[in-house]
């Protein structure tokens, strides 16, 4: 990996444990919220009136498996739709979502939930990138890769708008795209999304809420 790459990661890490430190404060201090429309959406939060279903699909996770709608159904999901040569977006949203995760572990909710990042530019990303990519950041994160038109549709669906570029050699492709977070219900469903710019603690309060 490039060595601008490998800084981006690194100081998208450093910088998130100024919002990890506020966010282990928040749950000591303040517990699991309850929380309104209004809050939710000052913590960077929208949640549907009624989750809605999504139709099949069918890609593979970094470890060469399929991961479809059932995977989906196995655990609350928060999914980020990036790629591994991004050059800063991607890895200061994955680095929040590291911190997010630090957060969570402790926590009952840990057991019933998973963080995907599923790529926007799967002719490079293969399985093998995305599973040494999502490694650096937290070893249980899915990297989820496979054929494009799937990808465009399931971006349809979770309303990321991206497009694709040139590619500029192995270092960087010009990819441009939106930077919420998905969140699926335990269904599979799409149950609402974060925006950007990301926090790692008002996630954290954000994600009790919706679970509560």
């Amino acid at each position: 990996m490039a060595t601008g790459k490998r800084s981006w990661i690194t100081a998208a890490l450093i910088l998130g444990v100024m919002a990890l430190g506020m966010g282990l404060f928040l749950q000591r201090f303040i517990g699991v919220p309850v929380a309104s429309a209004e809050q939710l959406q000052s913590w960077g939060a929208y949640v549907y009136p009624e989750p809605k279903p999504l139709t099949a699909f069918q890609l593979q996770d970094h470890e060469g498996n399929p991961f479809d709608n059932v995977r989906l159904q196995e655990k609350w999901t928060l999914a980020f739709l990036g790629f591994t040569r991004c050059p800063d977006v991607c890895p200061t949203a994955m680095a929040t979502l590291k911190q997010f995760q630090t957060l969570l572990q402790d926590s009952p909710l840990a057991n019933s939930t998973q963080v995907v990042l599923i790529s926007l530019d799967p002719a490079y990303d293969t399985p093998e990138r995305m599973g040494d990519y999502v490694r650096q950041f937290d070893p249980s994160f899915v990297g989820v890769t496979g054929d494009l038109e799937v990808i465009q549709s399931l971006a349809h669906q979770l309303h990321v708008a991206f497009e694709q570029g040139e590619s500029h050699g192995h270092d960087h492709a010009d990819v441009m795209h939106s930077n919420q977070i998905a969140l699926f219900d335990s269904a599979g469903r799409l149950a609402g999304f974060f925006r950007a710019p990301h926090n790692a603690g008002n996630l954290w309060l954000a994600y009790q809420a919706i679970r509560s």
